[in-house]
């Protein structure tokens, strides 16, 4: 299997960190999916914050989870940690009277070894393709992408917070990677080159990745670069810009990104749909909103995270029609398991079955990505049973679509046969 979308941290920065069961809600970076579903079922934040204090004695931990936890434990977050206590640490179930001994043995199993048992073995992942956001961690480059590390990590680089959504302090970083000040948008552009071919030279970078959904509409214009250039003046003087002052630039930063992804055969890895932490702004999330970025760079690559969710007919319909897009079924499975099998049967019929991935972990601890990785294999097995019995696919044929959908579509897609031994 490859799993085309992770937040994972390097293995030795995990070990440098507290890991407990309740680190399954909330990490010591970000809130975590079956601790978001705790606060939407009524739980206050700043409990869940108290979760990873670790001044709270776990007991008190427990106390603020256990209101909340019957309500949480049947959606699909709930349901892949669930499967993680089950089969790493053998308990069945989660409860007042399960936690204090499954939260030892999680404790107990915070050792080296673990990633490669549950996200190699057990998981059955060859490949995890990295979009690494937590940027303290030191070890990504110097270890976790070696070629020992099973499973095998390949990298997508972010230019949300630097290139694109430039402010006067992440132009001094861009001045400090460079080596050189930045005066004008050619040398913004030359530098923005300079990170291109160090992607290259790294060999381990297999994308781009864009999350700007989380800040603003998903539309990206066509802006001129003059209307761009006028911009960074006034952020290379020292202007903290707002939002709307800023766009035009961020738009023509972003298609200048995804021109160089199409041309040194990176694949651009966009978010649509729902989004994580509580925003519940979906509306400038529809990936029809980026139907002019896809058509105006027909040589680029787009990989549409999350199918979309919950615009997932939307997606089948662009995808369908432009060959430059694909669906990537990252997170989604977790998010509904119900909803994904009824798409991936609609996708099946509707897109052509090259342009289909079905598994994305998404997750910032390995644990979370085993569960995950079940309820994937187990909607996508569902699915073509059922197409057999109705007579669509061959037994022959859908054994060939589970291996596309779960592997070799994202080998093709990403070029990973590097990765693989």
């Amino acid at each position: 299997m490859i799993d085309t979308h992770e937040h994972q941290v390097s293995e030795r920065y995990w070990l440098e960190t507290e890991y407990s069961l309740f680190s399954w809600f909330i990490q010591p970076w970000f809130g975590q999916y079956a601790g978001a579903d705790l606060v939407s079922a009524g739980m206050p934040p700043l409990d869940l914050e108290k979760l990873r204090d670790p001044f709270v004695p776990m007991h008190e931990r427990w106390e603020l989870v256990s209101p909340w936890w019957p309500f949480a434990r049947s959606t699909g977050f709930g349901q892949s940690v669930r499967l993680a206590a089950r089969d790493i640490y053998g308990v069945d179930e989660l409860n007042d009277s399960t936690w204090a001994g499954l939260n030892e043995r999680i404790i107990a199993g915070h050792k080296p070894g673990h990633y490669r048992r549950v996200l190699y073995e057990m998981s059955g992942i060859d490949v995890i393709i990295l979009d690494q956001n937590v940027r303290a961690d030191p070890y990504v480059h110097s270890e976790f992408v070696g070629a020992e590390v099973r499973p095998r990590v390949a990298l997508v680089k972010r230019f949300d917070d630097t290139f694109i959504r430039l402010t006067p302090d992440s132009l001094g970083l861009i001045e400090q990677d460079w080596g050189q000040r930045v005066d004008d948008m050619d040398e913004l552009l030359a530098a923005l080159d300079g990170q291109f071919d160090e992607m290259e030279r790294s060999g381990v970078y297999v994308g781009v990745k864009c999350a700007m959904a989380y800040d603003r509409i998903v539309r990206y214009e066509d802006a001129p670069r003059q209307q761009a250039e006028k911009i960074f003046q006034r952020i290379r003087g020292g202007e903290e810009l707002g939002d709307a002052q800023r766009r035009p630039f961020e738009d023509f930063m972003l298609n200048e990104v995804a021109r160089r992804s199409g041309e040194r055969g990176l694949v651009m890895q966009v978010h649509a749909g729902i989004l994580a932490g509580g925003d519940a702004n979906i509306t400038r999330t529809n990936v029809t909103h980026m139907n002019s970025l896809f058509a105006r760079h027909p040589r680029t690559r787009f990989a549409v995270f999350h199918g979309s969710f919950p615009y997932m007919g939307e997606l089948a319909a662009i995808a369908k029609n432009l060959s430059n897009v694909y669906v990537d079924n990252c997170w989604m499975p977790i998010i509904s398991p119900t909803q994904t099998r009824e798409w991936m049967h609609s996708w099946i019929e509707a897109v052509p079955l090259n342009k289909l991935m079905g598994f994305g972990g998404d997750y910032n601890f390995p644990d979370g990505s085993y569960g995950h990785s079940l309820v994937a294999r187990d909607i996508l097995a569902r699915v073509l049973t059922e197409k057999v019995r109705d007579g669509y696919f061959s037994e022959q044929e859908a054994s060939w679509a589970a291996h596309r959908i779960l592997r070799q579509n994202a080998v093709d897609l990403f070029g990973l046969e590097r990765f693989l031994d």
